[in-house]
């Protein structure tokens, strides 16, 4: 999962459970019957989004179901989206927090948010669950009921039809060690490979993500990938390793620090949560970004209390994950069949260069950002079963390119074309490319500004001959109209200009879906130069993109003009659902806002979800970065007298909704209140 400072995600689609990650029906759920080849931050990784939506209109608004995980005594987060699915009938929705000393998986009844069953806790005597998250990586649900999740040592899988005490607490199917283990050794003061999970202080280095091969022989594979760039494929039914690969080779393994895995009790005595000493005088470890409190009162040393998770993840969270720097790996992997090879699958991974690949490049002064390809062949021997093409040399050339020049690192995760010929992906240095799946050679590059979170290609082709794919950049949503043959930007037949639109909602954001529920919403507030502050509106992750719909999610608040654009404070999101055939040719971007929704609950900044098995539920998820980062500033003086009351405070917690009839509302009144 791709995040940002502002990673609100927007994901429509049904509930159920996809057929093709392990080829078979193993329950009668709807989904929609299309080959779309990446998983698009889905991680349920049902490769598929629902083709229509429907109609949205002026009628419809959403109202308050249920808060979950939400407690003001002790608040967790949600770091991603979650997976949706059916247990005896029932639509269910499944999460991970990283809470100490709490179930990490939980399952919810989608109809009402009573939560049903959970992982036992770390301690459990008979059967202990996870004792952390990776942040980066949610539950992976596969169509047999399957759900898989890791902590820093081993690989759970769960089922709804296992053993469930009388607290409600599931057993797991099994879990397996992770790879790569290491224990610290206190006497050699370094750390060692070691095969007990349980001696001392154990760490395997986090997933940033699974996701499910295309199927080979009718069989899927577990992949999981670490910010560090190692590959792994497990066996499914019983966790077995099947194969590795890393993409950072030659280069050697980083070692661990010797304070992780840390103890949270520690941590929590040696930072003060609500405080971070910017100069680095006061020992303070932790960054600006790394607050990621609850902010609830009295403030007090207990993690449980203080942090939305264990605050011993924190470290590898931003390493792993903010700015799409930091490691070697950021982002979710795409995976595509091989359309020659019925054994082989296509693994694409986005990425930093190598010390190998430098050795290639034309300018060895810059950082580049790569596509990496990752050839998996089931039927291959143990060991050749994972081959990364990009070091593969064919007539003197590597055999794929990927290479995106002065990128530093990848901004968003692969886009693959439904037909598999073409990669879309931006760079962190405000670049966007067309790849071929084939040869990793650049179609074309485009300038579209900051690219915060992955873009995505509609399924079909239209009447035009055109195939269109969608990205923010530069808080700007960009349309390109592709011909799906040569992959190149159409011209379009009037303007005769190359089909790459820029529209800016932002205006129209700032103005008429402004908050207007607060008299502070109207107030003149002035920074510490005296410069007034103004109304901001950041684009989230990710665009979905229906046959018949775009949705895109914004980070709506007050903008300071001092401060970098992404220091936004926040005071609400705004979610907008397009129309996606006038999207593309209407020259007022306003004309294609087919609905819009402020949500003054929170700042949703991980997902929004919108289900359609037997009723609509909306799911979003609350308490991220943008509001750690107000919290900050307000503890640092930094905020206008009197802002600190708009602003959302990081409460976390996610909020189940439904739609509702509420007659002819004006559009800025569409709301989604407490």
């Amino acid at each position: 999962m791709k995040t940002v400072f502002f990673n609100t995600v927007l994901i429509m689609m049904t509930i159920g459970f996809a057929g093709t990650p392990l080829c078979e029906e193993a329950l009668p759920l709807p989904y929609a019957q299309v080959e779309w080849p990446t998983i698009h931050r889905d991680v349920h990784n049902s490769d598929f989004i629902p083709t229509t939506l429907g109609t949205f209109s002026a009628n419809e608004s959403l109202r308050h179901v249920r808060w979950i995980l939400r407690d003001e005594e002790g608040p967790s987060v949600a770091m991603t989206a979650g997976a949706l699915g059916v247990e005896n009938g029932e639509a269910m929705f499944y999460v991970t927090t990283g809470k100490v000393r709490l179930p990490n998986l939980r399952a919810y009844r989608l109809s009402d948010g009573e939560l049903i069953w959970t992982a036992a806790p770390a301690n459990h005597p008979d059967y202990p669950g996870p004792d952390s998250i990776a942040l980066t990586s949610g539950p992976v649900l596969a169509d047999d009921g399957n759900i898989y999740i890791t902590d820093s040592k081993y690989l759970f899988c769960y089922n709804a039809s296992n053993e469930m005490d009388e607290n409600g607490y599931r057993a797991p199917l099994w879990k397996k060690t992770l790879p790569q283990l290491m224990r610290f050794d206190e006497t050699a003061g370094e750390w060692l490979p070691t095969d007990d999970p349980e001696s001392g202080k154990v760490f395997a280095r986090p997933f940033l993500s699974m996701f499910f091969t295309q199927c080979q022989a009718e069989y899927s594979y577990l992949g999981g990938i670490t910010i560090d760039g190692q590959v792994f494929l497990f066996d499914r039914e019983t966790g077995e390793l099947y194969a590795s690969a890393d993409l950072s080779r030659p280069d050697p393994i980083d070692e661990l620090e010797d304070d992780e895995p840390c103890d949270p009790e520690q941590y929590a005595l040696l930072d003060n949560p609500m405080e971070y000493d910017f100069n680095g005088d006061g020992g303070d470890s932790l960054t600006f970004l790394g607050i990621w409190t609850t902010g609830v009162q009295p403030e007090t040393d207990d993690p449980d209390l203080d942090y939305f998770m264990n605050p011993c993840q924190i470290g590898p969270y931003l390493k792993g994950n903010t700015f799409g720097g930091g490691s070697f790996i950021t982002n979710t992997p795409g995976a595509t069949a091989d359309p020659n090879r019925p054994t082989v699958s296509r693994i694409f991974i986005c990425g930093r260069q190598s010390q190998a690949l430098k050795e290639y490049d034309l300018d060895k002064s810059t950082e580049d950002a790569f596509l990496y390809r990752v050839d998996f062949d089931a039927a291959a021997d143990e060991g050749e079963r994972l081959v990364v093409m990009n070091y593969e040399i064919a007539n003197g050339s590597l055999q794929f390119n990927g290479r995106m020049p002065n990128g530093q690192n990848s901004a968003t995760s692969p886009d693959i074309s439904p037909d598999g010929k073409w990669i879309y992906i931006g760079d962190n240095n405000n670049y966007f490319y067309c790849f071929s799946a084939e040869d990793g050679q650049r179609k074309w590059v485009e300038n579209i500004g900051p690219t915060f979170g992955s873009p995505t290609t509609v399924q079909k082709i239209e009447d035009d001959g055109l195939r269109y794919v969608y990205a923010n950049g530069g808080d700007r949503l960009w349309v390109f109209g592709i011909n799906p043959i040569t992959g190149e930007i159409a011209i379009d037949p009037q303007s005769k200009k190359r089909i790459a639109r820029p529209l800016d909602f932002r205006p129209y954001i700032t103005s008429v879906l402004w908050r207007d529920d607060d008299p502070g919403y109207d107030a003149d507030y002035i920074n510490r130069n005296g410069n007034p502050y103004e109304r901001g509106a950041l684009a989230a992750s990710l665009i979905y993109a229906s046959h018949d719909k775009v949705y895109c999610v914004y980070s709506v608040g007050w903008k300071d003009p001092d401060m970098p654009e992404v220091m936004i404070i926040p005071t609400h999101s705004v979610i907008l659902i397009l129309d996606r055939m006038t999207l593309n040719s209407t020259t007022e971007p306003t004309e294609a806002i087919e609905a819009a929704y402020i949500d003054t609950g929170g700042t949703s900044e991980v997902s929004f979800m919108i289900s359609s098995y037997e009723y609509m539920r909306g799911i979003m998820v609350y308490g991220s970065q943008s509001t750690s980062m107000s919290q900050y500033m307000e503890r640092n003086g930094m905020l206008a007298e009197g802002m600190e009351d708009l602003y959302i405070k990081p409460y976390g917690g996610i909020q189940i909704v439904e739609p509702i009839m509420e007659g002819s509302s004006p559009i800025q009144h569409w709301s989604i209140y407490n």
